[in-house]
């Protein structure tokens, strides 16, 4: 058997593209929150896939033991700028808290992780962008 990769955000633009790609040399497990259980089966098809609220760190910490990952792609985020700037607590506890504590649970495991990140991050005018580059965000 391939070796696991997890992605979160699966459902999304970037990890829906990210599976694809990934299918050919890995064991793809999923993860959504916000589509419906049919909805997933749907999309994934044969992926095997799970809902998890990232803000759960508990609720992570369970998953990331459960599936055992060799690697893992953090693609989810809440990417409605509305609902980000009408709901600040809970954009920063997703896209934020939920991306440190995922980090850090693959850091304690030396699991690989590889963070993504939408264009809201920077506000266009310097493209293209470093590593070093600082953030500057139009909205929130």
């Amino acid at each position: 058997m391939p070796p696991k990769l997890l992605i979160t955000g699966a459902t999304g633009l970037l990890g829906s593209h990210i599976i694809r790609a990934a299918q050919k040399n890995w064991h793809v497990v999923g993860t959504y929150h916000r589509t419906t259980r049919r909805q997933a089966q749907y999309f994934f098809g044969q992926v095997d896939h799970g809902r998890i609220d990232l803000g759960d760190y508990s609720e992570t910490r369970a998953m990331i033991a459960d599936v055992e990952p060799a690697a893992v792609i953090h693609s989810a985020a809440i990417t409605d700028l509305d609902y980000c700037e009408k709901y600040p607590d809970d954009s920063q506890r997703i896209n934020l808290h939920a991306a440190i504590d995922l980090a850090a649970l693959c850091s304690d495991l030396d699991v690989p992780f590889l963070f993504t990140s939408a264009d809201h991050v920077f506000d266009g005018a310097a493209d293209p962008y470093t590593e070093d580059h600082p953030p500057q965000t139009i909205n929130l």
